[in-house]
């Protein structure tokens, strides 16, 4: 099958979606599948360049920056997307012909592209979505009702009725979805975020509690976005709670909307058990985790969908126990983490039981060992990006 992978990145961009992407075209392309993969680059000169990589073959077109601007320019550089994409690149368009349009969302402006080329090429298109926009930016208090809401609304609603299938991480997701649509899209399946599983060892010398001086410490780390759907302030006040126990630190790494907000928190009310970093590459993101002891995951209890962050997936590749607070409490990752024993789950709001989980992990070296083992039995049975391939193929 030819199929074309629409995204707002790719590599070598350091975040998760990007290398999720890169592990879905590889494995679409490792199992016999013509992949090519369509994404924005404000960096490119001429109209888009095609490069190849690990057997599938990248379209990079020009647009404006979205990555690193203001909400304004990034929103009108993202609803250009579709008019540029079908300009700047229709001398490949008309050269190509694909039988499946697989399109990657945030973003919600893919619809009126994906309608032209379904009209081109005669085929069917699989919209990957994950953050519901704009109701999580309602919901988060970015957006509020009126004109620029209801633009986005319609785009996004463009972008669900030229879908032919409709996959969500989560059920809890596909629940919120129906109701939020009042039941107007009848075509959708659970689809979960994935992972390529390669049983490779990582390698680790330690040299990241060398660098930052926690070798005698229990750490545990918050890696990924810093923004309002993911609460770190929780995390800074879960610290203050804990300041007493001199054998634990937390390890904040990532970048986001609110990460220079979180660092100079951390700087001003000096919480000396709490680090901020930025950004690592993938393969020293993962080599860091790894010499830690757990992960955290923190849901703001103002997102409504029951998403599952990208966050979880490389936790359980590096075998980390993890706290967890949920934001509903029919989020799936709730009954995923209590049902393979990978980790204690608490309410968002509730900050006493996320501290006693915390120091549970800290007591119990038996069950952190369990869990090592547990967390790929989890990432095998849900995550796998084999069986998300034939998931989206086949529907």
């Amino acid at each position: 099958m030819r199929i074309l992978l629409l995204a707002d990145c790719y590599l070598p961009t350091k975040t998760s979606a990007a290398a999720m992407i890169s592990d879905l075209a590889i494995e679409m392309s490792s199992q016999g599948h013509e992949v090519a993969v369509a994404v924005p680059d404000s960096s490119v000169i001429g109209s888009y360049k095609v490069e190849e990589s690990d057997g599938v073959e990248i379209v990079r077109i020009r647009t404006g920056k979205t990555k690193g601007v203001g909400h304004i320019r990034r929103g009108i550089n993202e609803v250009l997307f579709s008019p540029i994409f079908g300009f700047r690149a229709k001398r490949y368009w008309v050269s190509k012909k694909f039988d499946l349009i697989v399109s990657y969302s945030p973003c919600i402006f893919w619809g009126p592209l994906v309608a032209r080329l379904k009209k081109l090429w005669g085929c069917r298109s699989y919209l990957i979505l994950r953050d519901i926009f704009p109701q999580n930016a309602i919901d988060l208090g970015y957006l509020r009702k009126g004109i620029a809401y209801y633009f986005f609304d319609k785009m996004a609603n463009v972008q669900y009725r030229v879908a032919d299938t409709i996959g969500l991480e989560s059920y809890g997701s596909i629940e919120y979805f129906k109701e939020l649509t009042k039941g107007r899209y009848t075509n959708l399946r659970l689809l979960r975020n994935w992972k390529k599983l390669d049983n490779k060892h990582i390698l680790t010398d330690g040299k990241y509690r060398k660098k930052w001086g926690l070798q005698d410490k229990m750490v545990f780390v918050y890696g990924g976005n810093f923004c309002k759907g993911h609460d770190v302030d929780s995390i800074l006040n879960i610290a203050q709670r804990l300041l007493s126990h001199n054998n634990l630190h937390f390890v904040l790494v990532g970048g986001g909307s609110q990460f220079e907000r979180i660092r100079l928190m951390v700087e001003s009310m000096k919480i000396t058990n709490v680090s901020v970093y930025p950004s690592l590459s993938q393969e020293d993101y993962l080599e860091m985790l790894c010499e830690f002891d757990a992960g955290i995951i923190t849901l703001s209890p103002k997102l409504k969908t029951s998403n599952i962050p990208g966050k979880l997936l490389t936790y359980l590749e590096c075998g980390l126990p993890m706290v967890v607070t949920i934001n509903r409490p029919e989020n799936d990752l709730k009954v995923l983490i209590e049902k393979y024993n990978v980790g204690y789950v608490c309410s968002t709001v509730d900050e006493e039981s996320f501290a006693d989980n915390i120091v549970k992990l800290v007591n119990n070296d038996k069950m952190r060992a369990e869990i090592r083992k547990n967390a790929k039995n989890l990432l095998q049975d849900e995550f796998d990006v084999k069986n998300i391939v034939d998931y989206i193929v086949e529907n």
